[in-house]
């Protein structure tokens, strides 16, 4: 059997869920698309057609009749949780406080007066230096560089937060 869309995956893993003998009727809402009955999210007519297909799920040849999932289309999810599962999960690695951007920003935190505030942005875990369009960096690569005795990041009243080199981090720099 071909590999399923991800959207098709979407569908049938929908339709097991909601299946509980019944099957899940679902409605036309124009233009090609049925809208499912408890959820309201709305599938191309296409995205059925691969289901039908390989027989994973079932409506008696009637459009207007329930789609039912079949016992293939149970085994073929049992078959992808247990491919997912065996997956190995890629680990990231932590952030390095010797790393090029780490020494960079290192530089720029002993360049300003000293204890310099951060400044968080739009994007949730970015902190720029000096003023709101300052040199950024990511927050875990400051705390690393706190772990590795560069800089002391002190945790003031209202989450207020200073950032302060250390001997350490200057003596690095030279």
């Amino acid at each position: 059997m071909d590999a399923l869309t991800p959207t098709a995956e979407k569908l049938l893993r929908e339709i097991a869920r909601c299946d509980k003998g019944a099957g899940v009727r679902f409605r036309y809402a124009g233009r090609g698309r049925y809208s499912h009955p408890n959820t309201l999210a709305a599938y191309n007519q296409g995205t059925f057609r691969p289901l039908y297909k390989h027989g994973l799920v079932d409506d008696g040849g009637n459009d207007e009749a329930p789609v039912r999932i079949t016992d293939a289309g149970r085994q073929l999810l049992a078959e992808l949780d247990a491919a997912a599962a065996a997956k190995p999960k890629r680990e990231k690695k932590p952030p390095n406080p010797e790393s090029p951007a780490a020494i960079r920003a290192l530089r720029v935190i002993a360049a300003l007066p000293q204890p310099v505030r951060p400044y968080g942005g739009a994007r949730r875990g970015l902190w720029a230096f000096g003023s709101h369009d300052g040199h950024g960096t990511t927050e875990l690569l400051v705390y690393a560089m706190e772990k590795a005795g560069y800089v002391r990041i002190i945790h003031g009243p209202h989450l207020s937060t200073l950032i302060e080199i250390t001997d350490a981090g200057r003596a690095r720099l030279k």
